[in-house]
C-alpha cells in the first residue's frame, strides 16, 4: 500500500513482481498459478492509487497518508478526520473486500479454498488483513515516510 503511494506506477509494478516470486515461486507454487494469484492485487492497488492521487488529493487527503499521523504536511494543516475516515473506508473496507474477493476466487480456481468456506475465508482475510494495516501503515508512515520524501524517492505524480 505505501509502496504504492510512494513511488506511483513503479509501486504498483513492485508489488506484483514482489508478490509473484515471494507469495508464489518461493513458496513453490510455480510461476503461471503465481503470475494469476498475484493479479488480484492489481484491482486494489490500481484503484487505490487513482482515487488518492486524482480525487482525494483535490479534496485535502494527503495521497502519501501522513495525515494519518502528522497535523502538518508541506507546511499545511492536514485533515486527520477525513483522511482516517478515507482511508478505512476506501482501503480497509472496499478495496479490502475487492482484494480478498479476487485472492480468493484465484485460489478457489485452483482448487485450494472448499467452496463451503469461500465466505467464511473471506471475511477471515479480510480481519486479518485489517488489524495489521491500521497498526502497521501509521507506524510506517510516522517512521519511514519523512525518509523517503528527504532522500527525493517520493514520486508526487502519476508516473515520475
Amino acid at each position: 500500500m505505501l509502496f504504492t503511494m510512494w513511488w506511483g506506477f513503479w509501486g504498483i509494478l513492485g508489488s506484483y513482481i514482489g508478490g509473484v516470486v515471494g507469495a508464489g515461486i518461493l513458496v513453490g507454487v510455480g510461476l503461471v498459478p503465481s503470475l494469476a494469484y498475484t493479479l488480484a492485487t492489481l484491482p486494489a492497488l490500481i484503484p487505490m492509487f487513482l482515487i488518492y492521487r486524482g480525487y482525494l488529493s483535490k479534496h485535502g487527503v494527503d495521497p502519501l497518508f501522513r495525515d494519518l499521523v502528522y497535523k502538518e504536511a508541506d507546511r499545511s494543516k492536514t485533515h486527520r478526520i477525513r483522511a482516517w475516515f478515507c482511508f478505512i473506508l476506501i482501503n480497509m473496507v472496499i478495496l479490502n473486500f475487492v482484494y480478498a474477493y479476487g485472492l480468493l476466487e484465484i485460489e478457489y480456481l485452483l482448487g485450494l479454498v472448499p467452496p463451503a468456506m469461500f465466505w467464511f475465508y473471506i471475511y477471515g482475510f479480510m480481519i486479518g488483513n485489517v488489524i495489521p494495516s491500521i497498526i502497521l501503515v501509521p507506524l510506517m508512515v510516522r517512521g519511514l515516510s519523512s525518509l523517503v520524501d528527504r532522500q527525493g524517492l517520493v514520486n508526487i505524480g502519476w508516473l515520475s
